[in-house]
């Protein structure tokens, strides 16, 4: 047997995972390491969670891979598994949120979020995202 044919998938299984998660990892270092430098957390989820949310987080857009939470104390982001190199799971406490505003590009209204300096970041979610932030509580911007 040829040994190309062994070393090339041996290869692949492992550059490849490498590569995947130096990718993952740059893309995060744009908007969600600022926020992780103030706000990373390991505590578990306990409020109303909403999976395979799209959204941005400064420069970098999260299609289909975000979990949100609405804690009692904040809003928690979090990556799939897939993703989650370089990007640690986040709780921003309710008074770091500055503004929600809408932000309709043709057809399609999400809401930005703005966090408090000194290293703002601006995050962008769904509708119905909003409303539950609004829904939990007046206390919430």
């Amino acid at each position: 047997m040829d040994p190309l044919v062994v070393l090339i998938p041996l290869a692949f299984a492992v550059v490849f995972p490498a590569f995947w998660c130096g990718v993952v990892w740059l893309i995060g270092r744009v908007g969600w390491a600022r926020l992780a430098r103030h706000y990373e957390t390991d505590a578990p989820r306990i409020g109303p969670t909403f999976r395979w949310e799209s959204g941005r987080v400064g420069a970098s857009a999260y299609s289909g891979v975000l979990t949100v939470s609405v804690e009692p104390d904040g809003l928690r982001l979090a990556v799939m598994p897939l993703f989650r190199p370089g990007h640690p799971p986040v709780l921003i406490p309710w008074e770091e949120i500055r503004a929600i505003r809408p932000r309709r590009v043709l057809w399609h209204t999400s809401y930005a979020l703005d966090t408090a300096p000194p290293e703002p970041v601006t995050v962008h979610l769904s509708r119905r995202v909003v409303e539950a932030i609004r829904e939990e509580g007046a206390s919430r911007p």
